[in-house]
């Protein structure tokens, strides 16, 4: 599974549905805390995108006769940006 941040633009050309749908999806996302925007880039015509990540790192259905039980892991996305940040560093030093 490709994990990587998508801004609206990639999402819609994965799916066939209206650029509102996705954006309406993404708001109920957030407001869940099930998505999150990774990071923000200005792309070469100078406009401001939004690149959005799942914080879902796990998801487990387990299902009991008629019990079924839905668990989340969910990502730390400032310790991963972190992380990343020192392993960008660590390797500039190197360099």
């Amino acid at each position: 599974m490709n994990d990587q941040p998508r801004s609206v633009q990639e999402l819609l050309a994965q799916v066939s549905v209206p650029k509102s749908s996705v954006y309406n999806r993404l708001h109920v996302l957030r407001e869940l805390g099930l998505v999150a925007v990774q990071r923000t880039i200005i792309t070469s015509d100078g406009k401001r995108t939004d690149l959005f990540r799942s914080l879902v790192e796990e998801a487990r259905i387990e299902v009991h006769g008629s019990e079924t039980t839905l668990s989340l892991r969910l990502r730390n996305l400032p310790e991963e940006r972190l992380t990343d940040l020192f392993r960008d560093m660590h390797q500039e030093a190197g360099r």
